[in-house]
């Protein structure tokens, strides 16, 4: 995933180094203090040459998360075929598989 990254960086990845320690330590957090996954929609309405830094990044975190979410991807607007032009089709097929298994749906408009 962190290979779609347009621009990778080392302040991204300790961005999401951060992110994800703070993750893992509420995950065994005591029962008074806790935090829990919820349902996650992400639209997404437009998608040239590269797929969204964010998107990117909301996905490895999904990955690496001890908290397994449920994302639905909003495909709003992207056209005939939106969901099938390269590199939004790996991207879709990638975080429909293997533990991420994000829902993913297109609207019209």
């Amino acid at each position: 995933l962190a290979q779609l990254l347009p621009n990778p960086s080392d302040a991204v990845d300790l961005e999401m180094q951060r992110f994800l320690h703070l993750l893992w330590a509420f995950r065994d957090a005591s029962e008074h203090v806790a935090l829990a996954p919820s349902h996650k929609h992400i639209l997404l309405t437009f998608c040239g040459s590269v797929v969204p830094e964010d998107l990117v990044k909301i996905a490895i975190s999904s990955a690496m998360s001890p908290f397994h979410e449920r994302i639905t991807l909003h495909a709003v607007g992207l056209g005939p075929r939106g969901l099938l032009r390269e590199p939004l089709n790996s991207f879709c097929k990638l975080v429909q598989s293997g533990s991420l298994t994000w829902e993913v749906q297109e609207h019209k408009d």
